[in-house]
């Protein structure tokens, strides 16, 4: 028995099936995936980043039904439960308001000098638009194990097989 993780990053899920490319593979995804594990292993995957192409939350119904599917795949394969690890990307934000985009802009103009970082409203819009990935992620978690950044920092512990491996994820977005 082994202790894999997968890395999986891009996934770019838009709110359309059919403009998903990636959902016409999942099978052969999840063979690939079969093939790289054996029963009875520990198996995180890490998703690290756009896991969505917009932001919006149709996105994320097609993520969370492809994250369904692989967890099913491998939790039959493995024997056990995979673990998630979910790390938002720059395209897990919503930026379809419009007030999001021009909030971002005059914070960081009114804001933003060589000697000066920028101040809190930039973090205060970034987490604004990045609510339908916390809506996804808390979802997630109520369904799958899942370890999750839902805001710019977290940290956690999986333990397969009597094992800690610690995580520290961090959104740079």
């Amino acid at each position: 028995m082994a202790i894999v993780i997968i890395q999986l990053s891009d996934l770019h899920f838009a709110a359309a099936a059919a403009d998903n490319i990636l959902l016409q593979r999942t099978d052969a995804l999840c063979g690939a995936l079969r093939a790289q594990t054996s029963p009875g292993d520990s198996c995180a995957v890490v998703i690290s980043g756009d896991i969505v192409d917009k932001g919006q939350q149709g996105g994320y119904q097609i993520a969370g039904d492809f994250l369904e599917k692989v967890f099913l795949e491998l939790s039959a394969h493995l024997g056990n439960d995979p673990c998630f690890i979910l790390v938002p990307g720059n395209h897990d934000h919503d930026f379809s308001d419009p007030s999001h985009d021009e909030q971002m802009r005059t914070t960081l103009i009114e804001s933003t000098s060589p000697s000066t970082p920028p101040s809190s409203g930039i973090h205060n819009v970034l987490m604004a638009t990045q609510e339908p990935y916390r809506e996804f992620v808390a979802k997630a978690a109520g369904n799958l194990p899942t370890l999750a950044v839902d805001g710019l920092f977290a940290s956690g512990t999986w333990e397969p097989d009597g094992t800690s491996l610690q995580f520290h994820l961090l959104n740079t977005t």
